[in-house]
């Protein structure tokens, strides 16, 4: 599953000007059709021993962190997770119907990712409207969407700080992977933490 999310990075979900950019690669080609008998096996304790549901739900989970890494504007509830978790449970169960089906060949397949792709296209414009996936649209791959990078100095200046009269410790929550809201604090001998994914 994690070759598959990474043959797909960087590709839009919403590309609509020529052929989609998604879809199953070779690797998910070659499991499903010549070797759906050992994945069929290695997938029967998810459905026979009750785990369907834990299962769908830390996929939602993650698949909810690589749509807020893409976007940092989307927003999701916990009733959001749990939808998406039945669509991929609905998703599994379809798998597993196709690797009992011997004469389903590449094109069953391709079409199956293909509907795969609209539930999720249609997901994330029920939970965060169309409007903020247009610019989509328009590329086959995925542009950079810089609020997490935003310099010091344009931070500052935004959030109205009066540096020298800052009262430590300060938190930033939220200050991006490269902290340099903090960076720059600890610079000036204010003791700054910050908070995204992981503690600074």
């Amino acid at each position: 599953m994690e070759q598959q999310i990474r043959f797909n990075d960087n590709k839009s979900l919403f590309y609509n000007r020529g052929k989609s950019a998604l879809g199953p690669s070779p690797r998910t080609l070659c499991l499903l059709l010549e070797y759906r008998a050992q994945v069929a096996k290695a997938l029967e304790p998810i459905f026979t021993d009750g785990l369907l549901n834990h299962f769908t739900i830390k996929l939602a989970e993650q698949e909810i962190r690589h749509f807020i890494q893409v976007n940092q504007f989307m927003q999701f509830t916990s009733k959001d997770k749990l939808q998406l978790a039945e669509l991929y449970k609905d998703q599994f169960m379809r798998i597993w119907s196709l690797l009992q089906n011997e004469g389903a060949g590449e094109e069953v397949v391709q079409q199956f990712f293909q509907k795969h792709y609209q539930q999720l296209r249609t997901f994330l414009i029920q939970t965060n409207s169309e409007e903020l996936f247009k610019k989509y649209t328009m590329d086959p791959h995925l542009f950079w969407v810089p609020c997490e990078e935003y310099s010091a100095d344009l931070q500052v200046s935004w959030l109205g700080l009066d540096v020298e009269h800052l009262h430590p410790p300060v938190l930033d929550l939220g200050c991006g992977p490269q902290a340099n809201l903090v960076r720059f604090l600890r610079e000036k001998k204010i003791e700054a933490y910050g908070m995204d994914g992981i503690f600074f």
